[in-house]
């Protein structure tokens, strides 16, 4: 592969009717348009830049960032909703409503596959998202480290 770190992402479809191969570097918000042997590089960072990302990410340390960046986008995108979205809709919530991002935020942890330590990370860079944006998700008690999930 050209590009050792960056993932195959869905093809797109163009208004030329082409399907054309579309790859993502989460850690550095980079795209790769392929289209026959033409490659383009684009820098997406705007698509995914809003104020409570730029908030929370300014307040994460220069070494987990990346990591939680990534951790971080591929949640919003499982959930085809943006950062400020997800604010709103946890500001917003009430009563039971309160815990819909967390079950969903379960869901999606409890079926990455990796070790238990892998969905921590991805589990605790989310939740540092919502806590650095004054929308905390609610507390669960915690996992146990014998089951793999996140929920029991």
């Amino acid at each position: 592969m050209l590009f050792p770190n960056w993932k195959l992402a869905t093809p797109l479809s163009l208004t030329r009717s082409c399907q054309e191969a579309f790859t993502f570097n989460c850690s550095t918000s980079q795209a790769i348009l392929q289209s026959s042997n033409n490659f383009c590089l684009i820098d997406v960072s705007g698509l995914f830049m809003s104020a409570a990302l730029d908030r929370w990410l300014s307040r994460v340390s220069a070494r987990s960032r990346p990591t939680y960046k990534s951790a971080f986008l591929r949640f919003c995108r499982s959930l085809q909703m943006g950062p400020d979205e997800l604010v709103a809709r946890q500001k917003n919530g009430s009563g039971d409503g309160r815990y819909e991002l967390l079950d969903r935020l379960q869901e999606y942890v409890n079926a990455l596959p990796g070790t238990l330590n892998y969905k921590l990370s991805t589990y605790t860079a989310v939740r540092s998202f919502f806590l650095h944006n004054r929308c905390e998700l609610p507390r669960e008690r915690h996992p146990d480290k014998k089951s793999k999930r996140l929920d029991q």
